[in-house]
């Protein structure tokens, strides 16, 4: 036993001492985990949305993660508020925040925006007996010297006001002005800011006389701007409450001032620029948080924040308002160097020198077309010259016709125009056939001119009728015992043919091939196709009216299969036209008995993969029906009007997604929803689009519509008028299929798009062939520099994911990510992609 002990002592010794050399390993890892992080506490002066402390905190957050990816911080921002709530009382509240959420957190580094902030983060330093880093912005020098009172471990940007060209722009528009009226608010900043730029007035000219309207109410203030001398100009600094307590918002109070001043207008900031000011030297809160960034990032990268002395920021920026500054006549060539000059309107030649002489080369076709126009009209009215001179003649030729028989069998069974049997002619040879014939094989074919309407709108109808007469005859060339002929109306011709299946069919497929060669009249080169559809008696029918009615539809089955083509009735398109009546008669009911339901794709940004929106896709299941494919029903709810109804119900719980999505944090997706002509077309249409999104309380940036080439091409001038009325409230407009109908650069250029949507066609093929990843390539590369979004549908693979990246293609939807799905399984895959809820507030 006594030789055991010494041994087990030993081996515990041994335990033990491998036990602490453990701990302390993982201690000093946990510890280099916890180094790694950056606690930087933000002290905001101002409230959240004021745009001044909104700019400068973005920034800042933006410029130090860039420069400095390899650090990781962790921020904690503060809203003081100073601008609604300056008392003692809100300082307390503040103290006693800070205390209760960072009295044991190591925070790294204080950040202090203006200066009641500075003032804040000071005293809470010396307070917590903690010498923490404090880096300011939006602090003047005088104030920096006031409250830092010579304290080390400080260090930040001051404002810098540089009033120079600000005067120089003022003499430009007025050269004989000598007084500058300032209006500030009687806070703390206001009032130093004030004295601050007094004193720079006198030191860049003596002559000058800088006079502070004293404490008004904001009617007061509107008052005196209106009797202000005429040699003299208004500069606004910093203004957000009245004599009076009454708060402003800085774009309203700008506004205000600008329609009821009789003189120019400047600022000393930049938030109130597009708001009726004409600008000058402004001070931009976004420069402020940039180099209050780099300081922050000095101070990180091991420098002495001793050695970091406070940056002056020299980026006092001159921008002016194009708008405003034209209003005075003056040349802009002579502003200032380097002058910014916003709303410039660039000529259309500048901007789009492609589209300008694509458009220059229309105007010159369409004045050969109109010279064509103006050789044909004089040609009709010379013919109806000569009819009116010949009407005597006319009247005793229709007397001679009326009382011939002869002559009244031809008008009632032939076509005036083409001389071919008409309809009624027709009718009677098919009942004649079903009594002699009754067991010979007949088809009735119905020819319709594809595009006619455009001919005639284009090259009027006394053309039209030349070239129906042109079609006859050809048709006539066709005719034989076995195949007749006839005209039955406008652009619609017929042929009966009595003749075995094989034999109808050839019959057919020669009619056909007559318009493979272009028709020449009038030394005018005129394309055209046929669409045809045949009724085989008796097998399609066996009255006349049957014959016509499958006739007709098997010819619009042509229409709706690309046209130039002839088809035969069957059982398949009585039986779709049988279908056609059930979703019709179902869609009567489907509203009422909540048979619809929305799905939701979503949409990833291709540079990090992160879901940017959401389209609304209707889907519906009948109690009766099923589920209906959203294609077989769609067109027949725009062709009954009943897409109206179901359109607000889409668009109104389109918009109640976008609400929920706020509620649960996300809030800058964005949910596009599909808009059909027939509900463009409605008188109410934009005022129902406002007052939903408005009911809701949605940004309109969130809403998106989506709109096909179909609807532009149909409505181009109601589209333009509503859509733009639309996109000044801030509603986003995408074409949606882009590439696959009349794709027109002047609809890209003249309507108020924002998002182009290329086609899923492309996406599809754009794996296949070269010359498919080229179009899209250059689709992606025209849009961008249209300064429009662009969204690639129908990715259901990486590799196209990939080669849509490698064109910078904007966003992408797609199975390649995800299926549409219902709503809830909308805010899983939120959540599953882990969408960074910071950047939903704006601070990433």
């Amino acid at each position: 036993m006594l030789s055991i002990r010494p041994r087990a002592a030993l081996l515990i010794i041994v335990m033990m001492a491998l036990i602490v050399s453990q701990f302390e390993y993982s201690y000093s890892l946990s510890q280099s985990k916890v180094e790694q992080e950056k606690h930087i506490l933000v002290l905001n002066s101002y409230h959240r949305g004021f745009k001044w402390t909104d700019d400068t905190v973005t920034s800042f957050l933006e410029t130090l993660e860039s420069l400095s990816p390899e650090h990781k911080y962790a921020f904690y921002i503060e809203y003081l508020d100073w601008k609604k709530y300056p008392t003692q009382k809100n300082i307390e509240n503040m103290y006693a925040n800070l205390r209760y959420k960072y009295g044991s957190k190591p925070i790294d580094l204080i950040v202090a925006t203006d200066d009641k902030a500075l003032e804040l983060a000071i005293d809470y330093r010396q307070e917590q007996l903690k010498n923490i880093p404090i880096v300011f912005t939006g602090v003047s020098q005088d104030s920096f010297k006031l409250l830092s009172n010579d304290q080390e471990n400080i260090t930040g940007v001051i404002e810098n006001i540089d009033l120079e060209p600000t005067i120089q722009i003022a003499k430009l528009l007025k050269p004989d002005f000598n007084k500058i009226y300032t209006i500030h608010d009687f806070t703390e900043s206001g009032i130093a800011m004030n004295k601050e730029v007094s004193s720079t007035v006198k030191s860049i000219d003596a002559s000058l006389n800088c006079i502070a309207l004293p404490p008004m109410a904001v009617d007061d203030i509107i008052a005196s701007v209106k009797e202000l001398p005429s040699d003299s100009i208004v500069l606004i600094t910093t203004f957000y409450r009245d004599a009076q307590g009454l708060i402003v918002e800085n774009s309203e109070f700008a506004s205000l001032i600008s329609k009821y001043c009789n003189v120019p207008v400047f600022s000393l900031y930049d938030f109130y620029l597009g708001y009726g000011v004409i600008g000058g030297a402004v001070l931009q809160g976004s420069k402020q948080g940039e180099l209050a960034a780099k300081l922050a990032n000095d101070y990180f990268d091991d420098k002495n924040l001793k050695s970091l002395t406070p940056v002056v920021d020299p980026k006092t920026e001159v921008i002016v308002d194009y708008n405003e500054i034209t209003k005075y006549k003056v040349d802009i060539n002579k502003l200032p160097k380097d002058t910014v000059i916003l709303n410039k309107p660039l000529s259309f030649k500048e901007s789009n020198p492609e589209a300008y002489y694509l458009v220059m080369t229309v105007i010159f076709l369409l004045i050969i077309l109109v010279l064509s126009l103006i050789y044909y009209t004089r040609r009709l009215i010379r013919t109806k010259r000569q009819l009116e001179s010949q009407n005597e003649e006319l009247h005793d030729l229709y007397e001679q016709i009326y009382n011939s028989e002869e002559e009244l069998k031809k008008l009632v069974y032939f076509d005036s125009l083409t001389k071919l049997p008409n309809r009624i002619a027709l009718t009677n040879d098919i009942q004649e056939h079903v009594k002699q014939q009754e067991s010979i094989t007949a088809a009735l074919m119905i020819i319709d001119i594809d595009n006619f309407k455009y001919i005639n709108d284009t090259l009027g109808h006394h053309f039209g009728d030349e070239f129906l007469i042109e079609i006859a005859k050809i048709f006539l060339n066709l005719s034989s015992q076995s195949i007749r002929v006839y005209r039955i109306g406008g652009d619609e011709f017929a042929f009966l043919v009595t003749a075995s299946m094989p034999q109808i069919e050839m019959a057919a497929q020669e009619i056909m091939n007559c318009f493979h060669k272009p028709i020449y009249m009038d030394k005018i080169k005129i394309h055209t196709t046929l669409s045809m559809g045949i009724a085989v008696y008796p097998f399609a029918g066996k009255t006349v009216q049957q014959l016509l009615k499958n006739a007709d539809i098997a010819m619009y089955e042509a229409k709706q299969r690309g046209k130039e083509r002839y088809v035969f009735f069957d059982d398949v398109m009585n039986y779709r036209i049988i279908e056609k009546t059930k979703i019709e008669h179902n869609l009567q009911f489907a509203l009422d008995n909540k048979e619809f339901m929305l799905y939701f794709q979503p949409q990833y940004k291709t540079s990090n993969d992160k879901i940017s929106g959401f389209e609304a896709l209707i889907r519906w299941k009948s109690r009766e029906l099923g589920m209906v494919p959203p294609n077989d029903f769609i067109k027949i709810a725009e062709e009954s009007q009943k897409i109206v109804a179901i359109g607000k119900w889409v668009f109104v719980n389109s918009c109640d997604f976008a609400s929920k999505l706020i509620k649960r944090g996300y809030k800058d997706i964005k949910v596009s929803v599909n808009i059909s002509i027939v509900q463009l077309i409605q008188d109410d249409f934009t005022d129902f689009i406002l007052a939903t999104i408005e009911s809701k309380n949605l940004d309109f940036k969130l809403i998106e519509l989506e709109i096909t080439e179909t609807v532009l091409i149909r409505s181009v001038q109601e589209a333009y008028t509503k859509l733009e009325t639309l996109r000044s409230k801030g509603v986003s407009i995408s074409l949606d299929d882009f590439g696959t109908g009349y794709s027109s650069l002047s609809y890209l250029q003249n309507l108020p798009i924002t998002t182009l949507k290329m086609d899923r066609a492309f996406v599809e093929d754009i794996t296949k062939n070269t010359i498919t990843e080229n179009l899209a390539s250059f689709i992606i590369s025209m849009a961008h520099k249209l300064n429009l979004e662009v969204i690639a549908e129908g990715v259901e693979t990486k590799l196209q994911l990939d080669i849509l990246k490698k064109y910078n293609c904007d966003k992408v939807q797609g199975y390649y990510y995800s299926k549409p799905v219902p709503e809830e399984q909308a805010f899983l895959l939120l959540e599953s992609k882990g969408v960074d809820r910071n950047l939903q507030d704006g601070y990433n």
